[in-house]
């Protein structure tokens, strides 16, 4: 490499040593650094040139370098958007008979300024748009229908049949809960109903026959905070001890009514 001298000064000693002048004359002339002219010297010798030629940039060897090559491999990217890195491989080993492998492929895309493969975009469009919702029937609420319900365990199927159409029929209806279970609400309900034979599921019926049926419930009445006259079944402890009996249902009732809930 050639020494940091003023262009002008190295313009100088080139003349000089093409002249065939001597280095003390032209340090003398000058006022340069002997090791300095030697070097100068030795570049004109080995280059024909004070200065050092550049070298070429150092890297890898480019690989695909004919334009017919670049054309055809353009081509068939336009053609095919959603091809793979192996797929432009193997068809530059196809067409061209040249082997590059997946890494130099990548790199001369992106040398070239070629956007990335079509699939990523393609990708972000699809996941971006809407997916469509599996059709779904009416619902219960729309089409005014009671929601069909597996009794839970304990419960015969007949007695949660009931107990659900009671349920729904007082979410249709304008009546309290405690009416519901009223001679009022009794009423509205069996007429509602339409039976012929003017019937209609009681729970304080079907418990009163449970309780029948089951001698160790115990009615333990009690005070709300409102001072209503409230109670609530419970076990005794012979039916706790006794696995073979079978267990009342919880009950809570006040003044108007009892209403019965499944433990």
């Amino acid at each position: 490499m050639a020494p940091r001298i003023p262009a002008h000064i190295r313009d100088q000693i080139d003349t000089m040593l093409r002249s065939g002048a001597r280095i003390n004359d032209i340090v003398a002339a000058t006022n340069t650094a002997y090791r300095t002219i030697w070097k100068l010297r030795k570049n004109l010798q080995d280059f024909g040139r004070v200065t050092r030629p550049r070298m070429k940039r150092s890297g890898r060897p480019k690989l695909i370098v004919e334009t017919a090559e670049q054309v055809k491999l353009l081509q068939f990217v336009k053609d095919h958007p959603t091809a793979e890195l192996d797929d432009m491989v193997q068809f530059i080993r196809r067409e061209e008979g040249l082997v590059v492998s997946l890494a130099t492929m990548s790199r001369y895309l992106k040398a070239n300024g070629w956007p990335q493969r079509a699939t990523k975009s393609l990708a972000a469009k699809t996941s971006a748009q809407p997916k469509a919702k599996p059709a779904q029937g009416p619902s219960h609420a729309q089409t005014g229908e009671p929601q069909n319900l597996s009794p839970p365990s304990g419960t015969s199927s007949t007695s949660f049949t009931k107990t659900a159409i009671a349920c729904w029929k007082l979410m249709t209806s304008d009546l309290s809960p405690v009416s519901l279970f009223t001679a009022e609400g009794t009423e509205h309900i069996r007429q509602e109903d339409g039976s012929p034979n003017g019937e209609h599921y009681d729970p304080l019926r079907e418990q009163h026959a449970r309780d029948t049926s089951n001698p160790g419930s115990v009615f333990e009445p009690s005070r709300s905070h409102s001072g209503t006259k409230t109670g609530r079944y419970k076990r005794s402890d012979k039916t706790a001890h006794n696995p073979g009996m079978k267990a009342p249902l919880w009950v809570e009732g006040d003044e108007k009514g009892i209403v019965a809930f499944d433990q």
